[in-house]
């Protein structure tokens, strides 16, 4: 892969020119270009992007009741409800 440095005198349209002859240039050679076959697939990319959004989603959940826990304990299970009766007497 040839690199050519772009001139920052030139326009940004002239260095997109250089950027495309270059290409052209290595994609006649036979040489890799950048973009070839060597990322993800579109299913396994949604995959990813799907069980990462769902991960966060249970995490902020999870912790959301973990705080709300430690704010409001849970009442005590005597059956009485939380009351406590006194006997006049």
């Amino acid at each position: 892969m040839t690199l050519r440095k772009t001139n920052p005198t030139v326009g940004a349209v002239e260095n997109l020119k250089l950027r495309m002859e270059t290409q052209k240039e290595e994609q006649s050679s036979g040489s890799p270009s950048k973009g070839g076959d060597s990322g993800l697939s579109a299913g396994a990319t949604a995959g990813i992007t799907i069980g990462v959004t769902l991960s966060i989603g249970i995490m902020f959940i999870a912790i959301f009741v973990a705080v709300r826990r430690r704010r409001n304990p849970p009442l005590p299970v005597n059956g009485s409800g939380g009351y406590q009766t006194f006997n006049n007497s």
